[in-house]
């Protein structure tokens, strides 16, 4: 009886500890679930972005250390002249070139281009709806980029079944999503494998002399700048809409970063590789329709935010947003 008695009483003190512990556990968890950040932020900013897995891509066809297109996508699609033909090295490159224009190793330039053939097989479109929000209207028919028509029936694939090509067109389309709602895309009049080619951003900026992030609303572009001022890599960006527009300055810095498992609680949504530069306002990877369409924070692919987040952005780079009129 006695035994039992204690029994009781030391199951008792267990639940009694265990209650607390849980208790204290919660309650820390709430100050310091935001650790995967490094605990560079407060308690309250805990309680908006948690760490949340969920499976992102991140897939890109350019390498962002160069900036020119991945050669070993065109090595695997190089096109072999038919044995039967008594081909010369001249004829051999040119039959190469004409099949794909990046395929022949070695004759590989920073400058090899094609013509775009859709330039020549669709109807180019010119005149544009009031509300049209898509980016690339003023560049259409300026000697370097058309507007050309689609169809319902088209995709992405089957108009640009070349991959950088494909992944190309949609950065200078300032978009990662569907067609379903076009009726026109902006494309290059010639394909260049040189990526850095198509950056509405200057290639050098005597004003930067520290690591610069430049988020250009106007342009719905960043640019990536080294302490020299020169443009190390560009990328599509869909900043705040009306009513909820990203903040400008010209000197805001990061302060803290989150992985690929970046999510916001506010909105339920993944924000991965997220870059934070002045209060809850962030760089992340995400869904980009063409146009400004986010709640503040700047939209880009998965692929250039992971790029800036891990290779780039340190503590303290500096960040400048600028105006749609500047």
């Amino acid at each position: 009886m006695i035994k039992q008695s204690i029994n009781l009483k030391l199951l008792l003190s267990t639940l009694i500890i265990t209650s607390i512990s849980l208790s204290y556990a919660n309650d820390s968890t709430k100050n310091d679930s935001g650790s995967f950040f490094f605990g560079l932020f407060s308690s309250s900013d805990s309680e908006e972005f948690v760490n949340r897995p969920v499976k992102i891509n991140d897939t890109t066809y350019i390498d962002f250390n160069t900036g020119q297109a991945k050669d070993e996508i065109y090595e695997e699609e190089q096109l072999q002249p038919n044995i039967d033909q008594q081909n010369t090295e001249q004829q051999y490159t040119d039959q190469l070139l004409n099949e794909n224009p990046y395929a022949d190793s070695r004759n590989s330039s920073k400058d090899s281009v094609s013509k775009n053939p859709l330039i020549e097989t669709r109807e180019h479109k010119t005149k544009f709806g009031k509300h049209d929000p898509y980016y690339g209207k003023h560049l259409c028919g300026n000697g370097e980029y058309s507007c050309i028509k689609i169809k319902k029936s088209d995709t992405w694939k089957s108009l640009f079944p070349n991959d950088y090509q494909r992944e190309l067109v949609q950065r200078l389309n300032r978009t990662n999503s569907g067609l379903w709602n076009r009726s026109w895309l902006l494309v290059p009049n010639t394909f260049s494998k040189d990526y850095l080619k198509y950056s509405p951003l200057p290639a050098y900026r005597s004003d930067i002399t520290e690591k610069t992030i430049v988020v250009d609303q106007k342009e719905l572009a960043f640019g990536a700048y080294d302490s020299k001022g020169e443009l190390l890599h560009w990328g599509p960006v869909n900043p705040g809409k009306a009513g909820t527009k990203t903040a400008l300055g010209s000197n805001f810095k990061v302060y803290r970063k989150g992985g690929a498992n970046c999510w916001s609680k506010k909105f339920d949504s993944s924000i991965p590789y997220c870059i934070f530069f002045n209060g809850g306002y962030a760089l992340h990877g995400f869904h980009m329709p063409g146009y400004p369409a986010s709640h503040g924070c700047v939209r880009m692919n998965n692929s250039d935010a992971k790029w800036l987040n891990k290779e780039f952005a340190d503590y303290k780079t500096r960040v400048i947003v600028k105006d749609i009129n500047s």
